[in-house]
């Protein structure tokens, strides 16, 4: 599987390197907004995506599969999880006592994300970045802009600590996320949890994505990361989607080790 697969033609043209609209909402709940190019776009609030349990294409989506299929991939979370946590506890300890020490900040960062049929939750990660680091974005325009035009993703930011870069060359920071996955907000594999703002960017495929929890492995993170394109990265979440099976999830949780070892695209 290589970072220019492509999906189904249903979804074809949809995927542009510039911000799609968002998929239409009742006129009431929508706004209007301007993106950092200019591209006008039109937002919706993240609770129109839990109309998505009462789609046919996404009840067609879940017969196809099965009940086994869930049953399984839900098993096959809960005991890597459990055991990941288990295994990985000194190491954890470790991580949070050198983050605590470079300064004296918080250990753990939550954000707000968007689960499986629109559903908020609060997602874990370790900290990497320096404390205040949202407050010195927004006052920082220059930095602001970048960040937009780069798709919420800075190559060289410069909010990142000595420690949370080498934290995220390794993915080391989404430890915590077994702890998402345990409680049934995430899944081993998935699309990427994404925030609110953030799934304004999806267009019609954001209805797509709610079908399943977010992973804290998937197509994307295992086909080149960071260094893919936004579209690219849509695309493969989307084709996730719709090639689910426990067998793709076995072959992409196979490949996350050596692509989290080589440590390319993360940053």
């Amino acid at each position: 599987m290589k970072a220019t697969t492509r999906v189904s033609a249903r979804w074809e043209g949809r995927l542009i390197e510039q911000a799609p609209p968002f998929a239409p909402a009742p006129p009431s709940d929508a706004t209007d907004a301007t993106d950092a190019s200019g591209v006008a776009l039109t937002t919706a609030p993240p609770r129109a995506l839990a109309l998505v349990a009462r789609a046919p294409a996404y009840l067609a989506w879940r017969r196809d599969r099965g009940s086994v299929y869930f049953a399984l991939k839900r098993a096959l979370d809960l005991s890597v999880a459990a055991l990941a946590l288990i295994v990985s506890a000194p190491l954890l300890l470790v991580i949070a006592a050198l983050i605590w020490l470079e300064d004296g900040g918080p250990v753990i960062y939550s954000r707000q994300v968007i689960g499986q049929q629109g559903r908020m939750f609060t997602m874990f990660k370790f900290r990497t970045m320096c404390q205040r680091a949202e407050d010195l974005l927004q006052q920082d325009e220059a930095l602001l802009a970048e960040y937009k035009r780069q798709h919420f993703k800075l190559r060289r930011d410069p909010r990142v600590t000595r420690l949370g870069r080498i934290l995220r060359k390794y993915s080391l920071d989404e430890l915590p996320q077994f702890v998402n996955i345990l409680l049934g907000q995430m899944s081993l594999i998935g699309p990427r949890a994404v925030p609110p703002a953030e799934i304004e960017q999806f267009g019609e495929t954001a209805t797509m994505r709610a079908w399943v929890k977010p992973g804290l492995s998937g197509l994307w993170q295992v086909s080149g990361r960071s260094d893919t394109t936004y579209a690219e990265r849509i695309r493969l979440d989307c084709e996730y989607v719709e090639r689910c099976s426990l067998s793709l999830d076995l072959r992409i949780l196979l490949r996350t080790l050596p692509a989290v070892a080589r440590g390319v695209g993360a940053y």
